[in-house]
């Protein structure tokens, strides 16, 4: 029988880290969960984003990303658009109350950052930022 171990820290990290924006968003009175964090950022990131970019974006069948938006869509967080480009599809564009609640999202992110950086030299938080980055394309790859 294998002896049973500590989680790994990176692991503790993320949780942390998602449990700690997760509070901070809840003390605000922001009722959202990482999946709809997760598109948000994404919607933000393409200039025009469909429900098909959002499913391949974030590893998710079509399905489930309907479901997502049409949530999205019931907190006033994005809309949907005819997609200028494609008659089949429509884009999915954030809303004012969307685009500031992404900025609080930010925010809380950068705070909880700061903190998890203080008393480390930069050079290290540089390497973890490298290491952290290698890690992610080594799983993309594969």
């Amino acid at each position: 029988m294998s002896e049973l171990k500590m989680p790994n820290p990176f692991m503790v990290l993320a949780h942390k880290f998602k449990s700690m924006v997760l509070r901070a968003l809840r003390d605000q009175g922001i009722d959202i969960v990482p999946m709809h964090i997760k598109s948000l950022f994404c919607v933000n990131r393409l200039e025009s984003c469909t429900a098909v970019d959002i499913a391949e974006a974030l590893d998710r069948d079509k399905a489930q990303i309907t479901r997502l938006i049409k949530e999205l869509i019931d907190k006033e967080l994005v809309r949907k658009e005819p997609n200028p480009n494609d008659k089949r599809s429509q884009l999915i564009v954030l809303t004012e109350h969307g685009r500031a609640t992404l900025n609080k999202v930010l925010s809380i992110e950068k705070t909880i950052i700061e903190k998890m950086h203080q008393g480390m030299p930069q050079e290290k938080i540089d390497q973890f930022d490298q290491l952290s980055s290698q890690m992610v394309e080594n799983l993309q790859k594969s």
